[in-house]
């Protein structure tokens, strides 16, 4: 795709370079630790066999994250527009409402930080269920997890760079009749939304789709975990509209 359209790029070589060198990474990361299953060793060298190991297990959280940050550089690689208006349009259509707004009145200190908690629960989700795959050594249960996840970055994040995505933090702002009041998680959000956000790829939301993937891959094999973690991906889900943030 960069290839293709280039042209809406600044820096297209650079963006080609830097996924190169992260795709070299890995795979020099993954061989290594493959080969060094098949050696016999000393005991510092089963130490560094077992770092690189887990590095190979757990990279892609990283990589993850690095591709979020590439989407602030990528959104409008097909369509140099945003599409805000035509989904605030069919949410109106569909509700009679504008859903974020409509949903201030219910809006209180104690419930946006509760909401807030919730929808900052998106980072625990692939920690918690990896670990306790990786925990348990269940290898199968575990790469499916990470391989669902990361089929559904990137058909969201295909999506995402053919209809753009600012989000309602951006393209209804000046809309809302106050600023969102809460406790340390609504400033944390907040904080986040003002100096680290990107700006792009809120559709469709990777946010709600993160748990619902892990729950996904994960079947029916721990019934306690997916129990545990279901009422709070629930409420982080309604606090994507509830917060007027939607990533």
């Amino acid at each position: 795709m960069i290839a293709i359209f280039a042209r809406n790029l600044a820096r297209p070589a650079r963006l080609v370079a830097m996924q190169g060198l992260v795709a070299l990474i890995i795979l020099a990361l993954c061989r290594a630790a493959a080969r060094s299953e098949r050696l016999r060793s000393s005991q510092r060298r089963r130490v560094f066999q077992q770092v690189l190991a887990f590095l190979a297990h757990w990279y892609p959280h990283l990589f993850f994250l690095f591709c979020f940050e590439e989407m602030g550089r990528l959104v409008h690689l097909v369509d140099p527009s945003w599409q805000d208006a035509k989904l605030i349009a069919f949410d109106h259509w569909l509700t009679g409402v504008h859903p974020s707004l409509w949903l201030e009145q219910f809006a209180t200190p104690v419930r946006n930080d509760f909401f807030q908690f919730t929808y900052i629960t998106y980072f625990i989700y692939l920690p918690i269920v990896g670990g306790v795959l990786y925990y348990r050594r269940e290898w199968k249960a575990y790469w499916a997890t990470m391989t669902y996840s990361a089929a559904g970055y990137v058909i969201g994040y295909c999506v995402a760079m053919l209809f753009p995505i600012e989000s309602p933090w951006f393209s209804m702002a000046g809309m809302w009749h106050s600023d969102l009041a809460g406790g340390p998680f609504t400033a944390t959000i907040n904080f986040i939304e003002h100096f680290g956000r990107v700006r792009g790829a809120a559709f469709p939301s990777q946010h709600v789709a993160g748990p619902w993937l892990r729950f996904g891959a994960r079947g029916g094999t721990s019934a306690g975990l997916f129990w545990t973690l279901l009422p709070l991906a629930l409420c982080m889900c309604v606090s994507t509209v509830g917060g007027g943030i939607t990533m």
